[in-house]
């Protein structure tokens, strides 16, 4: 993912959620595209964790941004019309949800969302698989790369080339699934049965590399953002 492509290898490509729900209050089969969370009927009722610091939503907005059919347009929107609830908190968004304050969450963490789930809160993760602009395609913590002058440098490609080969990235899939929802290796040659639903990619699904090293910037992003926000607070204001 670096631009001279030599540097930085990828081998986890994930479905990257957007909306949590309460399974009380909605109804998922609503949402066939991005642009439904902008429907006014939702306008006041999202929690939206703050994507202007580092967590779950930057591929999101990358994707949204960068997207022909979405871009700064629906950005702007999102944040200066639907009267958006802000947390920086990564729980509290999913805790609010589960206790019914709102009826949408979006750009919260789709294993805290069925973490809670599994512990009996009554919230689900919309799937965007089939929303007609497609799914972005995160990478979470699948890099590797190599450190230049390392004291074992052999040692350390005998590694990579075992971490990367079949046999490795099954039991990567395996063993994830101890901690967290199973990644989603790159390698196509393997069984996907460890790899949660939410993460796996599915045959027919139009996905998007949001790890590309000329979307990495999220300046002009933020910028769109607060704008958008500082227009919402003038209306509110009245000025």
């Amino acid at each position: 993912i670096d631009p001279e492509r030599q540097y930085i290898f990828v081998y986890v490509g994930n479905m990257t959620g957007t909306g949590a729900y309460a399974v009380n209050a909605v109804n998922p089969a609503e949402f066939k595209s991005y642009w439904d969370f902008v429907n006014p009927k939702w306008k006041g009722k999202i929690v939206a964790r703050d994507i202007r610091i580092a967590g779950p939503g930057g591929d999101n907005m990358r994707f949204f941004y960068h997207h022909p059919a979405l871009g700064p347009k629906f950005i702007h929107r999102l944040f200066s019309e639907m009267d958006l609830t802000l947390t920086r908190d990564f729980r509290q968004g999913i805790d609010w949800l589960g206790q019914g304050k709102f009826p949408l969450a979006i750009f919260f963490s789709n294993s805290d969302v069925k973490a809670a789930a599994r512990q009996g809160l009554p919230v689900d993760v919309i799937d965007n698989s089939p929303f007609k602009e497609g799914v972005p395609l995160g990478v979470g913590f699948g890099t590797l790369t190599l450190l230049k002058n390392a004291p074992h440098p052999n040692a350390a490609k005998v590694f990579i080339n075992w971490y990367l080969s079949r046999k490795a990235q099954i039991a990567l899939q395996k063993d994830m699934t101890k901690i967290a929802d199973a990644p989603d290796s790159l390698r196509i040659d393997i069984p996907k049965d460890d790899v949660a639903p939410d993460n796996r990619r599915v045959e027919g699904v139009n996905y998007t590399n949001v790890f590309r090293p000329e979307w990495t910037d999220m300046t002009p992003i933020y910028a769109v953002v607060n704008e958008a926000l500082a227009e919402a607070e003038k209306k509110k204001s009245g000025k």
